[in-house]
């Protein structure tokens, strides 16, 4: 994320940033004040090279999910390696083999993830009427 969406006013509600590693505190800080949503792309950062996505840093963002790109940079699109990519990189930086919590974990890469694209009302749980993931 860069300085240039917070000065020119893209931030809002209808935007969800991808690919914000290394964004800092005072971007994430306007992200959660303009209702934007946070995708996190943990398998892609690392393989090319744009850092660690460390789950604790994105606290602050209520809209947030987790994210796959396309096979050519994510190496499958495989949701459950991206779960596996997150826990092992939050317990290895904590030094803590007890995080992240699993069921938190879990509802990042459902429940919130529909939250935060809007798409709550159709899927992202396990409801009668809502759709199943493909």
């Amino acid at each position: 994320m860069t300085f240039p969406l917070i000065d020119r006013h893209y931030l809002s509600p209808s935007l969800t940033v991808v690919h914000a590693s290394d964004a800092l505190p005072q971007q994430l800080n306007a992200l959660q004040e303009a209702g934007g949503g946070l995708a996190l792309t943990p398998v892609s950062e690392q393989r090319v090279g744009y850092g660690l996505t460390l789950l604790n840093h994105f606290r602050g963002i209520e809209r947030q999910g987790l994210g796959i790109d396309g096979n050519a940079l994510a190496g499958g699109g495989n949701m459950f390696e991206t779960l596996r990519i997150s826990a092992l990189t939050q317990s290895g930086e904590a030094k803590d083999e007890t995080l992240p919590d699993p069921r938190e974990l879990l509802r990042l890469a459902t429940r919130r993830s529909a939250e935060s694209l809007g798409l709550s009302d159709i899927t992202g749980t396990l409801e009668e009427r809502k759709r199943a993931d493909n």
